[in-house]
């Protein structure tokens, strides 16, 4: 279900200037279906959910930029609301009203990424993550968060370039399903465990897509034509982006895969999704990079390196026990080879559907 786009950089100039002018994405806009999105979310919590200025302003500004350049490139996308709801679970819901969608964004997806951020990079031998994990449930730990932003501004504001890089990435598979009319879909079809499953696969290739757009230089060889340059900074982004990505997708468990249960899941298996994730990557770099031998090296060296410290990482930060051999394992799995061929078998249906929904282009069908 791979993708890939090349966004021209008059796009993102474009973008960056709606940002301030756009009245469908900013926060007075967001202020006048209140009352709607109060209604919507009323179950989850109030609307508000952060109550640290400086960072909101950052997150809010960031958020118009990324909705602006969406409207720019999808002539067609609907209205979108986004809040901050007051629930310190790590969830982003997208709900639809009318012909609207909203955005809720639970506090606990700022504060777990803060907190993250902050015990990866602390001196402190022992400090863990503040968080719980109840059925899979992963929340902040509220009694810590007077102590989050503390003594933690200069490193706050050091490490905004990730932040953002890593609530982009989270935000993006939330649009996706808009974008690529799942939500449609589903509001008009009953669609089985799997086809579920399909389509969270779906919006988790989309946003490792907007990942590259947004992240990676390019070298424009013309205006059809680019590639992407494994420059010193681009494998440093990437890295960055697996190793935090690793470790999210880690806090939702990485049990060994058994192809038996996945009929009862809503969402694919978290081990499953880190490796279509890899595996979308290395198919994006081996279409777009002309450097092979650095592509190789990237891909037999930098890759396995940046799990292992990922995995070590999160041990330190966490009292779970490790389980990367259930990830290796998965690399020899015919088990993960018939999964595989299921859900490419159920993209090919699905993608007939949502061609009357999506308005964007949507993957080819897969050959296997």
């Amino acid at each position: 279900m791979e993708e890939y786009h090349y966004n021209l950089k008059l796009a993102s100039r474009i973008a960056n200037q709606l940002s301030i002018i756009s009245p469908r994405n900013s926060n007075y806009e967001n202020l006048k279906k209140i009352d709607v999105a109060k209604n919507i979310f009323k179950n989850y919590g109030n609307i508000g959910g952060l109550d640290h200025p400086i960072q909101k302003m950052i997150i809010t500004n960031f958020l118009d930029l990324r909705l602006s350049y969406y409207y720019v490139r999808f002539s067609k996308m609907p209205n979108v609301y986004y809040y901050f709801i007051e629930n310190n679970s790590f969830k982003i819901m997208v709900k639809k009203y009318d012909n609207d969608y909203f955005i809720g964004i639970f506090s606990g997806v700022f504060y777990i990424i803060q907190d993250l951020i902050f015990k990866v990079n602390s001196n402190t031998v022992d400090s863990k993550l503040s968080i719980t994990n109840f059925r899979n449930n992963i929340s902040f730990d509220q009694k810590d968060e007077s102590n989050l932003f503390k003594n933690n501004n200069a490193l706050f504001h050091e490490n905004i370039p990730l932040f953002q890089v890593i609530f982009q990435t989270i935000f993006t598979h939330e649009l996706c399903h808009i974008i690529r009319g799942h939500l449609d879909l589903k509001e008009n079809e009953k669609l089985s465990r799997s086809e579920l499953q399909t389509l969270e696969m779906d919006a988790d290739s989309f946003s490792v897509n907007y990942f590259f757009i947004f992240n990676i230089e390019h070298q424009i060889i013309n205006k059809e034509t680019s590639f992407l340059k494994l420059s010193k900074k681009n494998i440093e982004t990437l890295e960055n982006y697996l190793f935090y990505t690793y470790i999210f997708l880690r806090f939702q468990n990485l049990n060994k895969f058994e192809i038996n249960k996945t009929p009862n899941l809503r969402h694919p298996p978290t081990i499953i999704r880190l490796k279509f994730i890899i595996d979308n990557i290395l198919s994006i770099l081996e279409l777009k990079v002309l450097e092979k031998e650095k592509l190789l090296h990237f891909a037999s060296n930098n890759i396995p390196q940046i799990i292992k410290k990922a995995e070590e990482t999160y041990l330190k930060i966490t009292y779970d026990s490790e389980k990367l051999i259930n990830f290796i394992e998965l690399f020899d799995s015919k088990e993960f080879d018939e999964y595989k061929i299921k859900i490419f078998s159920n993209w090919n249906k699905l993608r007939d559907k949502l061609v009357n929904y999506s308005i964007s282009d949507l993957p080819e069908k897969n050959n296997f």
